[in-house]
């Protein structure tokens, strides 16, 4: 099964959590507030109304939910951060949606790595978050009313078998106009089946910006497949006036990972002849962590320099920040299978490699994840390829990849620049 009934609602992912190695948010405010947060012992209890204490419950549910907890790293971390899979309610304070929702309240929460501003959320916050999950059918308090968790806690080796079975009762739909919210998309579909969350699809840059489609998780795959028949079959379903396409999420994964094997048979993409080649490591986080989604290649490097081992035997390192559900990865690509186990041993062995507060060891790819790595940086290259020969079209750069006019600096070389490793330092 798919353990415990994920929250009704979902409004989106945790947001707001801030960067790992700062948490400052914006114009120094953290860092303000850090000075000041004396100031910030509330002396007023806060009386949430009816229906936010509604959103702070849905809001909640869907963190721990079965839809979202398997694949948002930061609640992931979290949870087995407790021996009960339990949750500061401080530190989830913080989380921009809750921020939000307590803005008609003038309380003005912090913004900032969640874990390092907890002590910023006020007590009248916490005790108005606590007195709302008391109702929750989902979630529970701990007896000093600070923590909260799921009534059933996830098995953390389930986590991707519970994941697919959520994705099996979820739709996609689209186009909805900018202005739509996860409210009124709730209302509409609730009027033919039982909706168990909502998710807007928005843009993996800085400002998240709706991108017109939502994911709709409904109460079971049945429902789920229902809905997506009856819009095929019967009256074509209109949401504000605009004609909705919908498509199961499975189907549409599937197909696309159809579509995707189709381009990769006719890349024909170059792969060495014996896989794998043992000289291809993953970065992996200590302790099971999500690891860090902004490392780029220069804090890498100066992680493997401080190990007090050179860089030489090193061919290259190749950064993939965050992107749909997949976390952040760092590669690290060998001249030859011998040094590669080397390093990999010495690092695993004896020193491991530190990201700030993040300890972090190396692990040699195996045959179909080192394909996987492979088809990345074929794809990853006829990208540069593409937009360098964009830039030499309209006169940016000439054809050895310099910037013309001056200014910027070399690239195109394939080493360093915006040609060279991706993410680069």
């Amino acid at each position: 099964g798919s353990g415990a009934r994920p929250g009704p609602a979902g409004h989106g992912g945790a947001g707001g959590r801030g960067k790992p190695n700062g948490g400052q948010g914006t114009n120094g405010r953290y860092r303000d507030d850090m000075e000041n947060k004396d100031e910030h012992k509330d002396k007023t209890p806060i009386q949430v109304d009816e229906q936010a204490a509604r959103r702070i419950r849905e809001q909640f549910e869907f963190y721990f939910s079965d839809s979202n907890l398997p694949k948002d790293g930061y609640m992931k971390d979290r949870v087995a951060e407790d021996p009960e899979g339990m949750v500061e309610i401080a530190v989830m304070g913080s989380f921009s949606n809750i921020r939000d929702i307590f803005k008609k309240y003038q309380v003005d929460l912090p913004v900032g790595e969640s874990v390092q501003c907890k002590d910023l959320v006020p007590q009248s916050v916490r005790k108005a978050i606590a007195d709302a999950l008391k109702e929750s059918q989902a979630l529970k308090l701990s007896e000093d009313l600070t923590k909260v968790g799921r009534r059933d806690r996830l098995d953390p080796d389930k986590y991707e078998e519970v994941l697919e079975v959520a994705n099996a009762r979820t739709v996609f739909a689209k186009p909805f106009s900018i202005d739509t919210s996860i409210d009124k998309l709730r209302t509409f579909f609730e009027q033919n089946a039982k909706v168990l969350s909502v998710r807007l699809g928005r843009s993996h840059s800085g400002d998240k910006t709706f991108k017109g489609f939502a994911y709709i998780e409904f109460e079971d795959t049945a429902s789920a497949e229902a809905f997506v028949k009856a819009s095929e079959e019967g009256p074509r379903v209109e949401y504000e006036g605009v004609e909705i396409y919908f498509e199961l999420k499975a189907a549409r994964a599937a197909n696309w990972k159809a579509k995707r094997e189709q381009r990769l048979a006719e890349n024909r993409i170059p792969m060495p002849e014996h896989l794998p080649t043992g000289k291809v490591a993953k970065v992996v986080a200590a302790n099971g962590a999500t690891l860090l989604a902004d490392l780029g290649k220069c804090e890498v490097e100066e992680a493997i320099t401080a190990t007090g081992q050179s860089m030489d035997k090193i061919q290259k390192i190749v950064c993939h920040k965050p992107r749909h559900d997949k976390p952040a990865a760092v590669f690290v690509e060998f001249h030859n299978k011998d040094d590669a186990e080397t390093y990999v041993s010495f690092v695993s062995d004896m020193k491991p490699l530190k990201f700030r507060d993040q300890t972090a060891k190396l692990a040699l790819l195996e045959e179909e994840a080192e394909r996987e790595y492979w088809t990345s940086e074929f794809y990853f290259q006829k990208f540069l390829q593409r937009k360098k020969q964009e830039r030499f079209a309209t006169g940016e750069i000439d054809k050895d990849g310099v910037y013309i006019g001056g200014g910027r600096g070399e690239r195109g070389t394939g080493k360093g620049g915006s040609f060279g490793g991706r993410g680069g330092g």
